[in-house]
């Protein structure tokens, strides 16, 4: 029998990565930050899985475009520019992760939620990867999906990817999900105050007032879509911690309770 293997999931927002015209922060720094932690957690043997957005930025900072076209009018450019953005991320990536060989894979709710077959495939991939010391790279397939096999969000997929692999035979435990974002304190009682963070979350239902009830967020990978997915992880038994992805160090930071937001596993029952 092949040994489990625990995984960290480590979901990183478009926001912490580019600037707000959709070029790369010189000199680069959230990649090569983010990509030490990742070394580190690999060195350790926590065997990471980087769900990572950014790839239509990284399409418009490859062909030069600063305005993102519009959703409704143009998604087949939208659609182009992940095509292009994709090899752009995983190029970036590659350069600031050592210690492990990367390999890139895109998903839709297709694969990880209508069919079976193609979920157990999926997941025999990542496994086989991480079994090879490999680092799984992972983000929503932009350049196919559509309104019916969409997330919409890469915090969505992040937290269904975690909760199939918590669900797997193949796999250990998944020991946490930690989505890096661009918000300054996490979810926070003033969201323009980051002094104000919330630290600790046990019952989801009892914070969801501090977040804005727009639907749009959800496909905007605002906090209406990070609560939910740290709704869906905790339900199945995964602490999820939300912090600034531009602090250095924020991953560890993060889990240690030092910034962000720590939503807490919900206790599972133990069925023999």
């Amino acid at each position: 029998m092949k040994k489990a293997i625990d995984t960290l999931m480590i979901k990183v927002s478009s926001d912490v990565l580019w600037g707000e015209n959709g070029q790369v922060q010189k000199p680069q720094i959230n990649f090569q930050t983010i990509g030490e932690q990742i070394t580190s957690l690999a060195i350790k043997k926590d065997n990471p899985i980087l769900v990572t957005s950014g790839g239509i930025r990284a399409g418009m900072s490859r062909v030069g475009i600063e305005n993102r076209p519009s959703k409704t009018a143009e998604m087949p450019e939208l659609q182009r520019l992940a095509c292009i953005g994709w090899l752009h991320l995983l190029s970036i990536w590659d350069e600031h992760i050592e210690e492990r060989v990367i390999g890139g894979m895109l998903l839709t709710r297709r694969e990880l939620v209508e069919n079976q077959r193609e979920k157990q495939e999926a997941l025999k991939t990542i496994y086989t990867m991480l079994e090879h010391g490999d680092l799984p790279v992972i983000n929503e397939n932009d350049a196919v999906t559509h309104e019916e096999i969409a997330f919409g969000d890469n915090d969505l997929l992040a937290a269904t990817l975690a909760v199939a692999i918590q669900e797997s035979e193949m796999f250990g435990r998944v020991t946490g999900l930690v989505a890096l974002s661009a918000s300054p304190g996490g979810l926070c009682v003033d969201k323009n105050d980051p002094s104000s963070r919330v630290a600790v979350v046990h019952d989801i239902d009892l914070v969801r007032h501090l977040v804005d009830d727009d639907p749009a967020e959800i496909s905007n990978g605002g906090m209406t879509s990070k609560l939910a997915a740290a709704d869906l992880t905790t339900k199945a038994g995964i602490d999820m911690w939300l912090a600034d992805g531009r602090q250095r160090d924020a991953i560890s930071k993060a889990i240690n309770g030092e910034i962000g937001t720590h939503f807490v596993a919900k206790p599972q029952d133990n069925v023999e």
